[in-house]
């Protein structure tokens, strides 16, 4: 289950997210949460539990993915172009 207070400072926005990860290292958690038709162009989600994810006509344009866990994640639609999936987990995802 996703972090509460990290899903609602990621539907606040990229520039609000990326600014609080700058100032805080705890474990990201977003597990199982929906960021359908999103603009998450440049987040960073680098290290982040996005098991189970929806990101269905999501924009991660540059978004910072590395070694992100994106076991059984939905990118159905997804806009991906220039970002970073180093070391990712993908098993089951779409």
């Amino acid at each position: 289950m996703a972090n509460d207070y990290q899903l609602k400072l990621i539907k606040k926005g990229v520039e609000v997210w990326n600014n609080w990860r700058i100032s805080n290292s705890e474990i990201i958690d977003l597990t199982s949460a929906d960021l359908s038709q999103i603009n998450l162009s440049g987040a960073d989600f680098k290290g982040a539990n996005l098991s189970r994810c929806f990101f269905n006509d999501a924009d991660l344009v540059n978004a910072s993915l590395d070694r992100a866990n994106l076991f059984e994640t939905d990118f159905t639609n997804a806009n991906l172009t220039g970002a970073t999936l180093t070391g990712v987990r993908l098993t089951g995802s779409d």
